[in-house]
């Protein structure tokens, strides 16, 4: 997805250069478009959340992608330290009861759902 069309032209130019054939690339902004492609999709293995850089939009699409979540996803979030309201985004997202794990990178934060002790607790519960 790519809401910038000059962006968009380029990376379908290189997906033609490299002759891959089986991406779908959506094209227009977020808040038109992830809620269709997400639609189309069964899960949400590999996120990377790099749009509206604003608290509100970046938990919108936080919260958005994980209805497809499972606990292999993988989320990867872009200048969550660029302002305030990024920071205030992440600091939620961390919080969140279904994020497992996280790891801050700076410049990009990596969300995961896996619960690792799921198994060992069910094995003890029996």
């Amino acid at each position: 997805m790519e809401g910038a069309l000059a962006v968009a032209a380029r990376a379908r130019e290189g997906f033609a250069s490299l002759g891959l054939d089986n991406i779908l690339l959506v094209e227009g902004n977020f808040d038109d478009t992830l809620e269709e492609a997400l639609s189309q999709m069964p899960a949400a293995e590999l996120v990377f959340i790099d749009g509206n850089h604003r608290e509100d939009p970046t938990l919108r699409y936080f919260r958005q992608c994980l209805r497809k979540a499972s606990d292999e996803s993988i989320f990867i979030l872009d200048d969550i330290h660029w302002s305030r309201e990024m920071e205030s985004a992440w600091e939620q997202i961390k919080a969140h009861p279904d994020v497992r794990c996280t790891i801050d990178l700076f410049f990009v934060g990596i969300v995961l759902f896996r619960d690792a002790f799921r198994d060992v607790r069910r094995k003890a519960d029996t």
